[in-house]
């Protein structure tokens, strides 16, 4: 059993598998020469670390590290993700009842809203756009459903954010 062998099929493995969510995002976002160098050193990684493994089956040791290698790598990725994606989201609201109320709530917890009318399939409808932080959506959410839990949420990513309305961040010591 070599160790470093091991280690190197669990690092270029977990690697892989970060670089991977990584490369996701690039391509998503339109950057395909980040895209294509990514893929390139993912590749070059790959190809070693599962040569290790397939070069000699007998050794499950190898076989293991490969797989924690994966495994470790694909929450690396995910918790990497979350911090690399825009911080801003649009919140959309469509609300047959209640629509005015929902903006004035959100507003008194300090969110920017844009209210539009508008014609739903049967009824006239309210539609609410509210810029906020990634992070503040899960309490957006809770005020909206608390007000109308029958209105239609989308969160959308936002690449970018100029001039408007918006909430300052409230820091709390620890």
């Amino acid at each position: 059993m070599d160790l470093t062998i091991m280690a190197l099929i669990f690092l270029f493995t977990f690697a892989v598998s970060t670089l991977f969510s990584v490369r996701m995002l690039a391509i998503t976002h339109g950057r395909r020469v980040i895209a294509m160098l990514l893929a390139f050193g993912e590749s070059v990684l790959f190809i070693y670390s599962l040569g290790q493994v397939v070069d000699d089956l007998g050794q499950w040791q190898n076989l293991a590290a490969y797989c924690l290698g994966n495994a470790t790598g694909s929450v690396a990725g995910i918790t990497l993700d979350a911090r690399l994606l825009p911080a801003y989201v649009r919140m959309s609201i469509v609300a047959v009842q209640d629509g005015y109320l929902i903006a004035t709530k959100l507003r008194g917890q300090g969110f920017g809203v844009t209210e539009f009318r508008g014609a739903g399939g049967k009824e006239d409808v309210m539609m609410l756009h509210c810029i906020v932080r990634r992070q503040e959506v899960p309490r957006a959410q809770a005020v909206i459903q608390e007000v109308n839990p029958q209105a239609f949420i989308t969160v959308e990513e936002v690449l970018e954010v100029e001039r408007g309305w918006f909430r300052r961040a409230e820091w709390r010591r620890r």
